[in-house]
């Protein structure tokens, strides 16, 4: 009975923890040019963030010198996550949210958004093995070439596709590190409980 309950518990705590788990697509705001992508994973009490972006290489204006990335919740209001640099993204956040955005400030340590959003995009379920290629809807379907990029149609596709692939295997361990992690708590379980009884029948 034990055993059921801690199942239970860790089943329902693991889809509140998982709730901002995903992959985000960041699309170009005002003609900015600029794009990014996105993952998401739930780790020792934080989301990870980590992710690329383009065209965020050179300042917004000479102002307007830093990117920020910024976590949206389900009510609009917006946390700072960190700083985009050289067009990566590193950071982590406590909060649950359910979209990311880039802006270009004065300060990384801006404690608002400022008014020039440069890239905006909502969360989305990681697909897991099998499925990326049926998902319409899924980011690596979306990604295009800047315009500034020159570049054939055919070398596009060509790196488009194998950009596909790479991040298809990256989520295929990701659900797989996943799966391993819950199969070694359950067992634990299992063990700590044959423990207990083992000692109160002593």
């Amino acid at each position: 009975m034990s055993i059921l309950v801690g199942v239970l518990w860790f089943g329902l705590s693991a889809t509140k923890a998982l709730a901002s788990e995903g992959v985000f697509k960041l699309d170009s705001v005002n003609d900015s040019g600029a794009s990014c992508y996105a993952l998401s994973i739930f780790q020792t009490g934080r989301y990870k963030v980590n992710g690329t972006c383009r065209d965020l290489m050179t300042p917004y204006s000479a102002e307007l010198n830093r990117y920020v990335l910024w976590a949206t919740n389900a009510e609009g209001e917006s946390v700072r996550i960190g700083e985009v640099k050289y067009g990566k993204i590193e950071s982590s956040v406590s909060k649950k949210f359910v979209s990311l955005m880039v802006t270009a400030e004065e300060k990384s340590t801006a404690r608002k958004p400022s008014e020039f959003v440069v890239a905006r995009g909502d969360w989305q379920a990681v697909p897991l093995e099998g499925e990326v290629n049926k998902i319409d809807s899924s980011p690596l379907a979306s990604v295009t070439p800047s315009p500034t990029e020159q570049k054939t149609t055919a070398e596009a596709v060509v790196e488009d596709e194998s950009e596909r692939s790479g991040v298809a295997r990256f989520l295929a361990t990701v659900g797989r590190i996943v799966g391993i992690g819950f199969l070694l708590l359950l067992v634990g379980v299992v063990v700590m409980t044959i423990v207990t009884r083992r000692k109160e029948q002593i």
